[in-house]
């Protein structure tokens, strides 16, 4: 049976060696974003600061790459990457989104991971905003879900949007009953 892969941004096992009297090599392969798997090395005067050496480069090449959104990206900082990728809009049009974002969004679900933003999740949230807000904030909230969303999907963060299925937002006062008498009134009917 083949060895697992080593996963992107992580590193196989950390060999120390002694290269000559205080100087120690530590070295290990780390797999890259681009997924080639390549060595990386560092040396010191003994062993341990060696090893750590090795340790914080590969912290600084993981820190690197966490500029892209990944599944783990949390709402709060997918909406900055939003933000940043419609800078070319109309200004009015950001501080809109601007706004929904801070006041909506955030504070109710800012903390979730992308990978925990599901359908249900977002439909209860949109229909808690609708019945506190009203529709037209939580057409906005939907609106701006749908495009922060739309970027983790296309980074493949997550599979699909799932803002997609998100149900329909009902207009106040849609909830009434109608009477007989007045939904099926009709001139050709007696």
């Amino acid at each position: 049976m083949a060895r697992p892969r080593t996963p992107l941004s992580a590193h196989g096992t950390i060999l120390v060696q002694q290269l000559a009297p205080e100087r120690f090599r530590a070295r290990a392969r780390y797999r890259f974003d681009d997924g080639s798997l390549r060595q990386v090395e560092r040396t010191a005067e003994t062993g341990p600061k060696a090893r750590r050496a090795l340790q914080e480069a590969m912290t600084k090449l993981d820190l690197s790459a966490r500029g892209e959104i990944k599944r783990e990206t949390r709402l709060s900082d997918l909406a900055v990457r939003f933000l940043d990728s419609k800078s070319s809009r109309a200004p009015r049009t950001v501080e809109t989104y601007r706004q929904t974002i801070r006041h909506l969004i955030i504070p109710a679900i800012g903390d979730l991971g992308v990978h925990e933003a599901t359908t249900q999740r977002l439909d209860a949230f949109i229909r808690a905003v609708t019945e506190k807000n009203g529709p037209g904030a939580a057409k906005a909230c939907r609106a701006v879900l749908s495009g922060m969303l739309g970027l983790a999907a296309r980074a493949d963060a997550v599979r699909v949007n799932p803002v997609r299925e998100v149900g329909h937002i009902a207009r106040l006062g849609a909830g009434r009953k109608l009477s007989p008498s007045t939904c099926c009134r009709s001139s050709s009917l007696p």
